[in-house]
């Protein structure tokens, strides 16, 4: 309604001085004209334009308002059905790749895909490329990822594998592809926390300290340095 308005308001409005510029004035055209400015004139310059601020002025009280009703499920107390669920570290166990030490484990992989074919070596790859891409986004897309659980919904290891590598389930994966996929979800388990204990620590000592003689040293040091870059650049 409010683009409705504007563009139909104006639309009006420079009929009018068209008809006028045209020599037009005094026909019954710019008698008709004339009515369309009349309306015209209040559609584009407050009725057009009301509308759109109100439709600003809603959304932004949605935002604020929806982080104070809504509920999580976890904090209602509600008691969430996942379903079967897969035990990441315990299903990488029963694999034939998994080794406590991590050098072993990766020369199993490594040798496991060179005696793949040059074709079947790239295709590996791009699923591989797939995977990361899945769970990077999944993770960081979602504040209640399942993905982070020790215990993984099997039913989102199917979506998992059907996305990247095209097979209905989970355990239509061949040993290698599932121990890839496992491998993945443990190293973005490890990224998120990581990332959470640094930003708890940088939290805490932005919020809970009263001294920002450090914090301000930093930004007059990051400063300094944009500047040298920009002279250099120049």
């Amino acid at each position: 309604m409010a683009i409705y308005q504007s563009n139909a308001g104006g639309a009006w409005d420079n009929a009018k001085k068209m008809i006028e510029e045209q020599g037009g004035k005094g026909t019954d055209a710019h008698k008709a004209a004339v009515v369309g400015d009349t309306v015209g004139d209040p559609f584009k310059d407050t009725s057009g334009p009301s509308l759109n601020i109100l439709i600003k002025l809603i959304s932004v009280v949605a935002l604020v308002v929806a982080t104070s009703i809504a509920v999580e499920a976890e904090d209602s107390g509600a008691v969430v059905d996942l379903g079967e669920t897969v035990n990441v570290k315990a299903e990488q166990k029963k694999l034939k790749y998994y080794d406590v030490d991590q050098n072993k484990m990766i020369e199993k992989v490594q040798s496991e895909i060179g005696q793949m074919s040059e074709t079947e070596t790239a295709e590996f790859q791009a699923r591989y490329y797939k995977s990361q891409i899945f769970f990077t986004h999944n993770l960081f897309m979602s504040t209640k990822s399942n993905f982070l659980l020790e215990d993984v919904p099997l039913k989102e290891l199917n979506q998992a594998a059907n996305m990247v590598y095209g097979v209905n389930s989970y355990t239509d994966l061949t040993e290698l592809e599932k121990f890839v996929l496992l491998a993945d979800i443990e190293m973005y388990q490890g990224n998120y926390q990581l990332q959470t204990l640094q930003i708890e620590a940088e939290y805490d000592k932005v919020f809970n300290t009263n001294d920002n003689t450090e914090i301000i040293q930093n930004i007059i040091d990051q400063q300094k340095l944009l500047e040298e870059s920009t002279k250099e650049g120049n």
